[in-house]
């Protein structure tokens, strides 16, 4: 008798320790070099993609690491699905509830993927497609 309480009460425990039913909302990107669409939804007043990425990934506007200041900054590639852009105010004119994804590159990665125009590293966006597209 004092075996099957036991055995009862551990099932008891097991079971509210146990996943619910889908209630609880998702757990936030922690990945520093991804953006999704749901971090951008989530940053408070935005409406362009520039003013979501310094609200939430202010680095990404920033000069790489290990750059020396008063060095010479270089630029950071934009490529919005995989067509280059004309830099960082490109971002303004994007509004943010249409881009799917944000991954920011650093230097030594976004120049072997993406030569010496992205040596300063690289945000690719990629927007959402629409109801429209196929």
């Amino acid at each position: 008798m004092r075996i099957q309480r036991f055995v009862m009460g551990l099932l008891f425990v097991a079971a509210a320790c146990g996943p619910s039913a889908g209630n609880e909302a998702p757990l936030p990107n922690t990945r520093r070099d991804v953006l999704t669409h749901d971090d951008i939804l989530s940053a408070p007043q935005v409406s362009s993609l520039y003013s979501a990425i310094q609200a939430l990934r202010p680095f990404y506007l920033s000069a790489p690491m290990g750059v020396q200041p008063g060095a010479a900054r270089k630029s950071i590639a934009i490529y919005l699905n995989g067509a280059l852009q004309s830099g960082t105010e490109s971002l303004q004119g994007i509004a943010a509830d249409n881009v799917e994804e944000v991954r920011y590159l650093e230097p030594i990665k976004a120049q072997s993927e993406y030569g010496p125009i992205a040596s300063g590293g690289a945000l690719v966006i990629k927007l959402r497609k629409s109801s429209a597209d196929p």
